[in-house]
């Protein structure tokens, strides 16, 4: 009985300690009336698949490949997208800045250009109208009385006010539309010097510089262009800016 139990004994050892890839093979033999116990541990040839691999490369490597290339792919896609807004935002922002350049430059060229020549000669105008040789009275004491007014008007506001636009001229010409003629404007600069030394020292040759008759108008019609341009492209901005909103 005790030796039945110390066989089973070591058939339930080796069998736990033997592994599931190992097979226990108990023998019997009797020797001399004695019993012998044989236990056999068979080998099993342990099968080795061969390593499969796809495009050249195996499973374990494509793992790496991902785990390196996946996120730099993403980073990429994430960089090119940022690229593209930073470069859309960038050309809207240029062409937002030639727009504000484009206006201030048009209405730098009515501030410092246009409107001040229109007032001084629409001043000058209206001054040689009212009081100029044309307005005098045909009685001689009227018309000594309104010779002598006009005198004065004209030193103190005429020949002031032709210098003025003279020094406009002069200091801005680069403002003028390019749709007008810069040569009524050195016309008018001829006049105006003529006419200052012809007041002083009266002369014929004055009549060789006459007053360039369509100034006031040419620059009124250039001054008219460049306000309607502005209003053109500031609608053309507020529509713009209306179907982003949209």
């Amino acid at each position: 009985m005790l030796k039945k139990t110390f066989i089973l004994f070591l058939l339930l050892f080796f069998s736990f300690s033997s592994g599931k890839d190992s097979t226990i093979v108990i023998k019997k033999e009797a020797k001399n009336d004695t019993i012998v116990i044989k236990i056999e541990q068979s080998k099993i040839a342990e099968i080795i698949k061969p390593i499969e691999k796809y495009a050249g490369f195996t499973l374990e490597e494509w793992k790496t490949f991902a785990v390196i290339f996946i996120p730099l792919f993403v980073l990429f896609i994430t960089n090119l997208v940022t690229l593209g807004k930073i470069r859309k935002e960038t050309k809207e922002s240029i062409r937002k800045e030639l727009i504000i350049t484009l206006i201030k430059n048009k209405k730098e060229q009515l501030e410092k250009y246009y409107d001040p020549i229109i007032a001084y000669l629409s001043i000058n105008e209206s001054i040689f109208n009212s009081f100029g040789p044309k307005s005098f009275p045909s009685e001689d004491i009227k018309k000594e009385v309104a010779a002598n007014l006009w005198l004065g008007m004209r030193e103190s506001i005429i020949v002031q006010n032709n210098s003025k636009i003279d020094e406009i001229i002069k200091s801005h010409s680069h403002l003028i539309s390019s749709n007008d003629d810069l040569n009524i404007y050195l016309n008018f600069i001829k006049h105006s010097t003529s006419y200052e030394h012809f007041i002083k020292n009266p002369s014929e040759r004055h009549s060789e510089f006459p007053y360039p008759a369509t100034i006031l108008e040419s620059t009124s019609t250039r001054r008219a262009e460049i306000i309607s341009e502005i209003e053109s492209i500031e609608n053309n901005v507020k529509t713009i800016l209306n179907e982003l909103k949209s």
